[in-house]
């Protein structure tokens, strides 16, 4: 995939320069320029698409999983970003979604906000997961909440009784 993904970058380095090269050697007026780049853009969208990594998961440059109109609302010109470690799946998930609205609760209520500030608050693989889910699968913040807990629900940590190291010890006395 590597490999495909450098000969791809390659083709439209190569494709660039290609475009420059005729623009420096035929100067043409501003319209003859539009009429190139139109048709530039009419014979890109005529070739067949490539299947790489990102446009097979989501849905051309779409690399969210949220509806329009959660994408329709805009965040604040002043908004500053949340004081909060991001979640790399070493504590519980119910714990960090606990963290991050009280964090964002002191600046918002706004459901779609929520969504849309939601991925800052991952790295890594978490992250990762986030970029991949289906688009449009998100529709509010609790349908956000219930995949990101039950994708990563083996993050909890598991509370061991008596009782289970018992169950533990007898199993391996009695195979």
């Amino acid at each position: 995939m590597r490999q495909r993904n450098e000969e791809e970058i390659h083709a439209l380095r190569r494709e660039n320069e290609e475009m420059r090269e005729r623009r420096t050697k035929n100067p043409t007026t501003s319209n003859q320029t539009k009429n190139i780049v139109v048709n530039e853009i009419e014979q890109e969208e005529s070739r067949p698409q490539t299947s790489t990594h990102i446009s097979s998961q989501t849905e051309g440059n779409r690399r969210h999983p949220f509806t329009d109109k959660i994408m329709n609302i805009e965040l604040s010109s002043n908004w500053k970003g949340l004081s909060m470690d991001w979640y790399d799946r070493m504590i519980d998930p119910d714990v960090h979604v606990d963290i991050y609205v009280t964090q964002i609760n002191l600046y918002t209520g706004n459901n779609a906000v929520f969504c849309r500030v939601f991925p800052t608050s991952l790295k890594g693989a978490t992250l990762s997961w986030f970029t991949h889910l289906p688009p449009y699968s998100v529709d509010k913040f609790e349908s956000l909440v219930s995949k990101f807990s039950s994708w990563f629900a083996t993050s909890r940590p598991h509370h061991v009784t008596s009782i289970t190291l018992i169950n533990i010890d007898s199993r391996k006395v009695n195979p």
